[in-house]
């Protein structure tokens, strides 16, 4: 027992030692980067296996940010699903813009908030007092303006009658951003993950858009 307590006690003394030596704060000084890499590898790793390529501070960020997000793309997607409330930021867009997607081959689904849904009354309180203005009014806009239009089969709109937690836009099934919802604030103050396919968190948004747009309570209603 003294033997072990004696060897211990060295042991101590010679890290004390080394701990308070100029030689030894010089190694410390730089093995620590050493893990911080390590560490931080091990964060990119786990990124590259959830999918996620980017977060943005907020949905305004990303739509400044990100061209194809904002859908100003030069090169624009062939396939574009998006579920939100309002869908106010696709309408922001303007029919030129749109049209000028829709010439070059872009079909597009929309899954929007029913604006007679009793989540509607809850999220407007919460969120956004115009909320139902701006549901109702995007409707009409693409009611209006491709109703008669050659580009109509290219449009599906659906709205839905569940508690709206999240926006979700899928670019050609293979990149996806998800903005979560808060209860007291307006969404565009939250951030916008951007996730690429290949990783778990694709296939978990992925599929939580086509269950809402499967529910038994999500109608079609264009065209």
């Amino acid at each position: 027992m003294v033997v072990a307590i004696s060897i211990l006690l060295s042991v101590i003394a010679i890290f004390v030692t080394l701990m308070v030596s100029k030689e030894a704060r010089g190694w410390l000084k730089n093995i620590i980067p050493i893990f911080s890499l390590i560490k931080h590898g091990k964060f990119l790793k786990e990124m590259e296996e959830l999918g996620i390529k980017k977060v943005y501070k907020t949905r305004r960020k990303a739509e400044t940010d990100n061209p194809i997000f904002s859908l100003h793309t030069s090169a624009p997607p062939q396939n574009i699903k998006i579920m939100g409330m309002s869908l106010g930021r696709i309408k922001n867009l303007g029919d030129e813009q749109l049209k000028n997607l829709l010439n070059q081959g872009c079909n597009f689904e929309f899954l929007l908030l029913n604006p007679h849904s009793p989540f509607m009354k809850q999220r407007a309180y919460q969120e956004n007092p115009d909320l139902k203005r701006e549901t109702t009014g995007f409707i009409f806009w693409i009611k209006k303006t491709f109703s008669s239009s050659e580009y109509k089969s290219q449009i599906k709109v659906w709205t839905y009658d569940l508690m709206p937690a999240m926006a979700i836009a899928i670019i050609n099934d293979s990149l996806l951003f998800v903005n979560p919802y808060s209860l007291l604030r307006r969404n565009q103050e939250f951030p916008v993950i951007e996730i690429k396919k290949g990783g778990s968190l694709f296939k978990l948004y992925s599929d939580e858009y086509d269950k809402v747009r499967g529910h038994e309570h999500t109608k079609p209603i264009f065209p």
